[in-house]
C-alpha cells in the first residue's frame, strides 16, 4: 500500500458505524460523515454496472456521495460513490498468497 501515499500521517482509534437500506452511510466518530445516494434511470431503478474490467465486485451500483471527512489535516468532500453486495471474511482461503506477490 505504500505506493498510494507519500507520507505517513498517523493513526487514531475511532468508533465507525455503517448504515444500510435506501440511504447507506458511513460515520467515523468526529472525523467523517458520508451518505450515499444511487443514480437512478428513467424508471427509477438504480444504475448498475456488471462485469466491469476494474470493478471491485461482479456487479455494483454507482451514485453520488455527500458529506465531509477531516482527519490529520486533510479535508475531503466526496462526490462519487459505489456500493455492492459482498461478504467479508477475516479467514484466509486455503492457498492464499502471503506478503508481496
Amino acid at each position: 500500500m505504500s505506493r498510494f501515499y507519500g507520507e505517513y500521517l498517523g493513526m487514531e482509534r475511532a468508533r465507525v458505524s455503517l448504515t444500510g437500506g435506501d440511504s447507506p452511510g458511513l460515520t467515523v466518530e468526529g472525523r467523517t460523515e458520508l451518505s450515499y445516494q444511487p443514480l437512478t434511470g428513467p424508471d427509477g431503478s438504480s444504475t448498475k454496472i456488471k462485469n466491469a474490467m476494474f470493478g471491485f465486485a461482479p456487479a455494483f451500483e454507482v451514485g453520488t456521495t455527500t458529506g465531509r471527512s477531516d482527519a490529520f489535516g486533510l479535508s475531503y468532500e466526496p462526490s462519487y460513490g459505489e456500493t455492492a453486495d459482498y461478504v467479508f471474511s477475516s479467514v484466509e482461503t486455503e492457498g492464499a498468497g502471503h506478503g508481496r506477490l
